[in-house]
């Protein structure tokens, strides 16, 4: 199952229903697809509509919007909605928030993973392929405040000194035991041989 945290989506909603200013938070941090279980993604997505048409959010009128809206059913049904205010927190919408775009982020770079090893089956152009894959990137980095690490260059890559790399760059960061990475270059210009040359440097210690 994707990484998702239904019970802090639901301090999310909840929060949403007993506070005004938590409400305004949520909206700011998150977009309705942040939200994995469907039921919770509908109700965030009507609460946000009522909060942009300046209406006040709480366990009558939201659940009214939603029945108008013939959603109410979609949102897990008026029990459901009763249910999130007993979760709810409103001083810690921002953790609950975090830890919801946190996942969604991680649910994103997932499935740019699925849809690289489809190009990579299909034997797509890797310019191509490595367009889509910056672009999956940088819609995720578009969801946070932090910024996507520099790619390494081949220059660097061939004149990195292990000794030298408090942060072990190759070992843990860069490629991680089980871990994968794609080299993309033009057909002929010696991917598999630097790749060759990487991994018996990196096996003998060099």
């Amino acid at each position: 199952m994707p990484p998702h945290d239904s019970a802090a989506e639901s301090g999310v909603l909840g929060a949403m229903l007993c506070d005004g200013a938590a409400a305004r938070v949520a909206v700011e941090m998150l977009r309705a697809h942040d939200l994995y279980v469907p039921r919770h993604r509908a109700l965030f997505g009507v609460m946000a509509g009522m909060l942009a048409e300046g209406q006040a959010l709480d366990e009558i009128t939201v659940t009214g919007a939603a029945e108008q809206a013939k959603l109410l059913e979609a949102c897990g049904g008026r029990d459901e909605v009763g249910r999130h205010i007993l979760r709810a927190s409103p001083a810690s919408v921002e953790t609950y928030c975090e830890q919801v775009r946190r996942l969604s982020q991680r649910r994103a770079l997932h499935e740019a993973g699925l849809r690289l090893q489809d190009g990579v089956r299909r034997n797509d152009d890797p310019a191509d392929l490595a367009g889509r894959v910056l672009a999956d990137l940088s819609a995720v980095q578009a969801g946070t405040d932090e910024a996507l690490p520099e790619p390494m260059s081949v220059e660097d890559l061939l004149d990195f000194v292990p000794d030298e790399d408090g942060d072990s760059l190759i070992g843990q960061r860069w490629l991680c035991k089980g871990g994968s990475c794609l080299w993309v270059g033009s057909s002929g210009i010696g991917k598999s041989t630097l790749a060759i040359q990487a991994a018996l440097r990196w096996a003998f210690g060099l």
